[in-house]
């Protein structure tokens, strides 16, 4: 119900609130899965980057398995902190946990290509990850502008 009550005030916009709901919830049960959530809630939404770093590394020690905690972790990492190297590594823990997630290996061949310009691995991945989910909004616009792009193949862009 808490976690519940979370989103809907997320949705709405009711940050502090929602925010309140989380502690609350943390200090019902300080390792419970919904750490990580809080870490994505404060990173995107409250944009607290500290104690967003603080929280990803907390749920990452609770759950070192978790492949969609190490990509949403890779995102923060590229984007907020700038930290290429940390990045990467995440991406590829993601992948290796979960190779037939999608949004993984898009976001990884993504950052390949955006940071490194390794458009081989790259075209690797968004094949991957396409083949995986041809209804991948994001993976199809990112390959297709890849292709367009690096490839200059407008007609497989399409």
């Amino acid at each position: 119900f808490y976690l519940f009550a979370c989103l809907v005030l997320d949705y709405l916009g009711k940050y502090d609130k929602a925010e309140d709901v989380y502690v609350e919830i943390m200090n019902m049960d300080p390792l419970g899965y919904y750490i990580s959530d809080y870490a994505v809630f404060l990173h995107r939404r409250k944009r607290d980057y500290d104690k967003a770093q603080s929280f990803y590394s907390k749920a990452l020690l609770q759950w070192p398995d978790q492949a969609s905690l190490h990509l949403k972790y890779a995102g923060f990492l590229r984007h907020v902190r700038r930290d290429v190297g940390g990045a990467e590594q995440h991406y590829k823990r993601s992948v290796e946990l979960n190779p037939k997630n999608a949004d993984a290996l898009g976001n990884y061949a993504s950052f390949l290509h955006g940071v490194y310009n390794n458009t081989t691995q790259a075209e690797k991945l968004y094949k991957q990850a396409v083949q995986l989910d041809d209804t991948h909004t994001n993976n199809l616009c990112n390959y297709g502008l890849f292709l367009s792009e690096e490839r200059r193949e407008y007609r497989e862009a399409e």
